[in-house]
């Protein structure tokens, strides 16, 4: 049986090659793999039988992963009483508005899959850093979600669960998207903020996330100056320079990409294999450049360190961008005997499972309320919620 199944792994990733080969890390790949499987019930059936047989921490040891670790009281008022003027002085509580730019990440593809037909979906509302699905209480620690604690008041937040979504609230980011798509994706945001009457847009606070650049990464060794540093760094600045020039009072979180070359290398077993074959070739197979897709995205995080250091957003009062360096050496977690933690990942091996969503939310919390400088490079997933401080850190306080 197994025999056979492989052999029409082999016709399907072929017939891919030849339809969409430009394409072969986009977003229409990977939902192309995923119908075919679904049109297949022997590929079906081996997909979750090998799902089924990855034992997810059997013994236990990882019980208390942090995941627990959610709950956060914290003395004082973190709302001002007047509404600050600057960035400089704003605390969690003044935040008014949440949004978020990015890819599948961040539209959150997959996350509460619990086998091949739930890939196509994205739990927007599980976002972790524009999901307001649930609460903090219930174990969702996404980044909306822990600023409730602070004003059970804030909007802008996505919800729900989408098929084929261009977006949900102001949540913008489009699975598939690439550094390329950043400038478009921030019009929109732009547009979308003015067009919402609920909005203040003079006068509220937003938190703007910009995550960007695994599609980069695995499409690279297709087209390197298409996917190089410059291009990452100059893409990313216009899509800034965009909400600078046209969005009032913001905070904006700009994330460094992780190293995707560990993940492309979950592809072990036929699930894993299958997928990343199709997403990302270029960390994937004999041909794989690993080496070279881990050199890139440090050349993207030194891009997006260079730009935050640069000034080029310290002009004003009114708008900050902050380097949130959380994923810059964080790798994918490892169960009691060294293999790979699959429960942080959803059925694909690739995309963030409602746990990895979790777990990257209460880091970048972290990183937010970390002073510049002192902030993890890593997602601490054992650490508990921190409390803010008197502001909310910026090179200027």
């Amino acid at each position: 049986m197994r025999y056979l199944i492989a052999l029409c792994v082999t016709v399907v990733i072929k017939s891919i090659d030849v339809e969409c080969d430009s394409l072969h890390s986009s977003y229409e790949d990977y939902v192309a793999l995923i119908q075919k499987t679904q049109a297949s019930a022997e590929l079906t059936e081996q997909w979750d039988d090998d799902i089924n047989s990855v034992p997810q921490d059997p013994l236990g040891l990882f019980a208390d992963d942090g995941l627990d670790l959610l709950s956060i009281e914290c003395g004082g008022s973190h709302r001002s009483a007047v509404k600050p003027t600057s960035v400089h002085t704003l605390k969690a509580g003044d935040i008014d508005i949440v949004a978020g730019l990015g890819d599948s990440l961040s539209a959150a593809l997959g996350a509460k899959a619990d086998g091949v037909f739930g890939l196509l979906y994205e739990w927007r509302g599980n976002s972790w850093s524009i999901g307001g699905d649930n609460n903090l209480a219930s174990g969702t620690s996404t980044l909306p979600n822990i600023l409730k604690m602070f004003n059970p008041n804030v909007k802008g937040y996505s919800t729900g669960v989408h098929f084929f979504s261009s977006g949900d609230a102001l949540n913008v980011a489009v699975s598939g998207a690439i550094v390329q798509d950043m400038p478009k994706q921030a019009n929109n945001l732009v547009a979308k903020l003015k067009a919402d009457t609920s909005i203040n847009f003079d006068e509220d606070w937003k938190m703007i996330t910009l995550f960007i650049g695994g599609n980069n990464l695995c499409a690279y060794c297709k087209d390197v100056n298409a996917h190089s540093a410059a291009t990452y760094k100059q893409n990313i600045q216009d899509a800034l320079d965009i909400l600078k020039l046209n969005v009032p009072r913001a905070y904006v979180n700009l994330v460094e990409i992780f190293d995707i070359s560990p993940i492309a290398g979950l592809g072990t077993n036929f699930v894993c294999s299958l997928v990343h074959s199709v997403v990302c070739s270029c960390g994937h197979g004999d041909n794989a450049d690993t080496v070279g897709i881990s050199s890139l995205s440090k050349d993207y995080q030194k891009a997006v360190q260079e730009l935050v250091e640069s000034g080029r957003y310290d002009g004003t009062d009114d708008f900050t961008v902050v380097n949130q360096p959380f994923f810059r050496d964080t790798v994918p977690p490892a169960r009691f005997d060294g293999t790979p933690d699959l429960s942080y990942f959803a059925p694909d091996c690739f995309h963030f499972s409602e746990k990895g969503h979790n777990s990257a939310g209460k880091g970048l919390w972290n990183n937010i309320v970390s002073p510049i400088g002192k902030k993890r490079t890593t997602w601490g997933l054992t650490d508990a919620l921190q409390c803010p401080g008197t502001y909310l850190p910026t090179k200027n306080n």
